[in-house]
Parts: C-alpha cells; structure tokens; sequence
C-alpha cells in the first residue's frame, strides 16, 4: 500500500513538474513574442515618420529659403550647353565695328578669372579694360552689326548674365598684368563713358526661325547716358524683369549706396535664381556693409548649387582677410 502510495505521490509531482514547466515556457513564449512585437511597431514607427535631411550639399538638397530671408537660395537646374554657334574671330583685314562686354567688377582677379569660360580659340580676341572704375572683360573681334544678336545669344549660354554691345572704340587701350591701374585714381560713375556707344541688340530669336533660337526676350542694356537709376526703377514697377533689378542693383552698387544695392540684387535674384552676378552683387554689397558673415554665407550657398571659380576665389579672399 505504502508503495503505491510512494508511486502515486512521485507521478502526481512528476505531472506537476511537466506543467509547471509548460507554464514556464508558455509564458516565457509569450513575453518573448510580445516583446519582437512591440520592437517591430518601434521600428516600423520609426520608419514611417518623416525623416530630416542631413545638409550635405553633395546628397541632399536643402530646401529654398524664403525670399524675405537673408539669403535666397537656387532652384538647381543642369548647367546650360553653349549653342552651337562660331563666334567671329580675328581678322585683320577687317576693321572692328562693335564689341561685346561680358562682365565687370572692381577686381582684376575676378575678371580675369572668368576667361575660362570661354573656348581657347576666342581667347586672342579678349581684352580687360579699365572703365568708370571698374575692370571689364570684352570680345573685341564683332565686325557686323548682323552678327551681335547671335553672339550675345552664345555668351550668354557659356554663363554671361548680361552681355551687352557697344560700338568699337580704338581709343581705348586694354591693359593685362603688368600694368593693371589703381582704380582708386579713376573717376566712379554709375552711368557709362561718353566714349562708349551702346548698342540695344534684339534677341536672336526675333530674326531667326525658332528651331535656332528659343528666346524671345529683348537682350539687357546698361544704364544710358538718358536713362537714370529712377528710371529704371519706374519701370521695373510696371514690369519687373531680372535684368532692371541688375541694372538698378549695379547703379546703387556704383553709387556706394550697398544697402539699397542688396536689396535690388536680391530682387534680381528672385527673379533668376540661376544667374551668377546677381548672387555676386548680393554678397559683395553685404561685405561692403561689414555684413562679412552673412556675404560669405551667401556665396557658400551658391556654391552648393553652382560650380563658380569667382565665387569660389572671392570667399577664400574674404576668409583670409577675416583671418588677418
């Protein structure tokens, strides 16, 4: 009797044992499986909300700033292929009649620094002059009127903003290196030289079928000797136009008024957000302010965009002189 009784008592906690072992580990399943569930739900949550982009200029593409910022930035686009045009080259049995001026600025280095731009067969035909206390960067070898709209048309596909015609003038001597003048001993004026003819050029796409040319804008022309800065304000209010804004902006620029400079430039700029003068306009009217900072600020955001040698020497300028 005893041991039946020892057996029973052994099985009936043998029988115990198993099912408090099945509990464990029924238990212990489901801890574990609401444990995998509820770290999926994190990771899928995670996932699933919106992720911030980390500002790598390379990788992401940082969101437009708005336009009563400080800085405007650039709607990115693929950089514009030069037209498949020739521009006339040298020829010396042919007098010059007309020239085309690509750029200017108050640095030698700047100027000189855009030639690359340009194809090296066209080189020969380039020239800086020292004008109104400015260095400008001309094509000197336009030998008919005919030829200008489609020339200005090129240039401006090689990444000129706003090249403009002026009637050749054999009195004006270029300078190069070795005798670059002090702007500071020239006269600064914001209208151009009596010597200088301008010459109002109308889109190649007017006189030429549409398959050649696509624009149908009238080229820009800079401040004549009739037309006044208020003038142009006057009639960027009835119609605003990239091209008055840098009119007016390099107007206010030339008048050391940099405030109103920058305000115009970054007009301009909202206007164009692709064209490289006005964001070197905006900035240099910032560092003439003492505005270093946010100048510097503003060329290193193009630069995210753009590939500018300009930008990219003036910044690398103005840090060093930060330094010193």
């Amino acid at each position: 009797m005893i041991n039946n009784f020892d057996t029973l008592v052994a099985r009936c906690t043998a029988m115990r044992r198993r099912r408090m072992i099945r509990l464990s580990l029924f238990i212990t399943g489901t801890i574990l499986v609401l444990v995998t569930l509820a770290a999926l739900t994190i990771q899928w949550s995670i996932l699933a909300a919106p992720q911030t982009p980390i500002e790598k200029p390379s990788e992401t593409k940082p969101q437009p700033v708005s336009l009563n910022s400080t800085v405007v930035s650039p709607a990115p686009q693929p950089s514009a292929q030069p037209l498949s045009y020739s521009l006339p080259m040298r020829d010396s049995t042919k007098a010059r009649a007309f020239v085309i001026q690509l750029t200017s600025s108050k640095s030698y280095a700047d100027v000189n620094a855009t030639r690359h731009k340009i194809p090296s067969q066209y080189l020969p035909s380039l020239a800086i002059y020292a004008i109104n206390g400015f260095y400008t960067l001309r094509y000197l070898d336009i030998y008919d009127r005919a030829s200008l709209p489609q020339a200005i048309e090129y240039f401006k596909s090689l990444g000129f903003n706003a090249p403009t015609a002026y009637k050749y003038n054999p009195e004006r001597i270029a300078i190069s290196e070795n005798n670059i003048p002090k702007l500071t001993s020239l006269p600064l004026s914001g209208t151009t030289s009596a010597n200088d003819v301008l010459i109002p050029v109308t889109s190649a796409a007017a006189q030429t079928p549409a398959k050649n040319f696509t624009s149908n804008r009238v080229f820009s022309v800079q401040t004549s000797a009739k037309s006044t800065t208020a003038d142009f304000i006057s009639a960027y209010r009835t119609n605003p136009k990239y091209e008055t804004a840098l009119i007016i902006a390099r107007d206010f620029y030339t008048q050391e008024n940099y405030v109103d400079a920058a305000i115009w430039a970054k007009k301009a700029n909202q206007l164009n957000r692709e064209v490289e003068e006005a964001w070197l306009l905006y900035a240099k009217s910032y560092y003439a302010q003492g505005r270093k900072d946010e100048a510097i600020k503003i060329l290193e955001l193009y630069l995210n965009y753009k590939d500018s040698k300009t930008a990219s020497d003036l910044v690398r300028t103005w840090k060093l002189n930060s330094i010193h």
